[in-house]
């Protein structure tokens, strides 16, 4: 874990030259087009079928943080859907003044639909690039996108994280954490071929044993992407246990993802170990006091090589009875 990154100072031809992108992919894409999608409906409508669709029994004030529209133009979207039998609300079980949304069985017609349409849309688009072409273009969207999304002043982060919250194995994760650390050892000049190899070996082996008696994952994703992860590794006999694979994607850095996944390993870690432990490279001020805020004190620092680089292996241990005695004090 590192701390964010210092504002750059950006060239104006730049600016202009991505604007004038973001502008030709609206008028591409259709957005500038009702009806839209292959249905007959508007834009925010479409959006609206897929993202309740995507979560079934979602909130319309959570709804109107995904679309980026207010309550009043949601609601007013969502009783247009609702007369046209799309969508159909039912009382939060936990709240009597709040509903949950879900598509009706023309909705999730629909959805398909849209699926199929949208689904088309980007296969011929990608086949006019080569192979090679296609992690660039995620990729560099993703940072866009996510760039795009910190700057926007709707957005109910700590909600929205939680809602991209998962536990246990999805497909893909493999490829992704592996791909993550590799990158991250790649910017302190390590050898990112070697950190790979061996993430992909060590994670796969941990992912093929049962996910029980303490053992667990937790992840971060995006679309089907993951973008961040930490595993909880011990031994239920001795009741000690460590975290692994700790990492968040480096666009992602600085929106308080890590300390989300650290508190989901920990809360787990509580039921089931008395110590845990974590090793750090390096000497980051920032993952230090993620870490001592939690309740983990350092305990050794050595110098090592890693990955070809000589640098700082930092160990942190939380113990559960002193974390307990020390707030009792408090």
């Amino acid at each position: 874990m590192t701390s964010s990154r210092p504002t750059p100072s950006i060239p104006l031809n730049v600016v202009h030259q991505l604007r004038g992108f973001s502008r030709q992919l609206v008028r591409e894409l259709g957005y500038l087009r009702s009806p839209f999608g292959g249905s007959e409906l508007a834009p925010s409508a479409v959006h609206a079928i897929i993202e309740i669709g995507a979560q079934p029994g979602l909130q319309a004030r959570d709804l109107a943080a995904l679309l980026r529209l207010d309550k009043s133009n949601t609601s007013r979207q969502l009783a247009k859907l609702e007369t046209m039998g799309l969508v159909r609300r039912e009382s939060a079980a936990d709240d009597a003044r709040s509903s949950r949304l879900f598509l009706t069985d023309e909705g999730q017609d629909l959805q398909l639909q849209i699926d199929h349409f949208g689904t088309e849309q980007v296969t011929r688009v990608l086949q006019q690039l080569e192979p090679h072409e296609h992690d660039a273009l995620n990729r560099l969207l993703s940072l866009y996108a996510s760039a795009l999304s910190r700057d926007n002043a709707h957005v109910d982060r700590p909600a929205q994280i939680e809602r991209q919250l998962s536990s246990g194995y999805a497909p893909g994760m493999l490829g992704d954490v592996s791909a993550m650390l590799a990158r991250h050892v790649a910017a302190q000049g390590m050898d990112a071929k070697a950190c790979e190899c061996q993430t992909a070996v060590e994670l796969s082996a941990f992912l093929q044993s049962p996910l029980d008696e303490g053992n667990g994952v937790w992840l971060y994703r995006e679309d089907t992407r993951v973008l961040g992860c930490i595993a909880l590794e011990g031994n239920p006999l001795t009741r000690v246990g460590r975290l692994r694979w700790f990492v968040v994607d480096s666009s992602l850095r600085g929106l308080g993802i890590g300390k989300r996944l650290l508190l989901k390993a920990l809360a787990h870690a509580d039921l089931h170990f008395d110590e845990i432990h974590v090793a750090d490279l390096g000497e980051s001020s920032a993952t230090a006091a993620l870490y001592g805020s939690q309740g983990f004190a350092l305990v050794s620092a050595r110098a090592v090589t890693r990955w070809g680089v000589e640098t700082t292996e930092r160990r942190f241990l939380r113990v559960r009875n002193a974390l307990a005695g020390s707030k009792n004090e408090a």
